[in-house]
């Protein structure tokens, strides 16, 4: 996993209307007259330059890109703590053990190894 940059803003675009594509089976967006959902990429700008008070990824596995995420501080019953915002991981990476093991390291701040040791 790393820190989304400028140098890969591209990517995480569109893994952001993957996304838009898989939310659309809840909230029956349509696609505009491109083809592309509605995102704002002004936004999705700022977050990577670090401009948000959120962080992005992009979910590596085995060095192919696997998904992205983001994550902001929370106070939850008077404690800072991460909060995972968004996460989506491609249909290839599900039900293999990456998301878990994001909150894991991320959320809970619990080491892990194995198989996905280098996420």
């Amino acid at each position: 996993m790393r820190k989304a940059i400028r140098d890969n803003a591209d990517a995480f675009f569109m893994l952001w209307q993957f996304y838009q594509y898989y939310q659309s089976s809840f909230n029956l967006e349509v696609v505009d007259s491109r083809g592309r959902y509605d995102i704002d990429e002004e936004h999705l700008s700022d977050l990577i330059a670090g401009n948000e008070k959120c962080d992005a990824y992009i979910i590596l596995v085995e060095g192919g890109i696997a998904g992205f995420l983001t994550m902001e501080q929370a106070e939850i019953i008077g404690v800072e703590m991460p909060k995972l915002s968004d996460m989506f991981i491609i249909p290839k990476y599900r039900c293999q053990g990456v998301g878990s093991k994001i909150v894991r390291v991320l959320c809970l701040r619990k080491p892990v190894s194995g198989m996905w040791s280098s996420l």
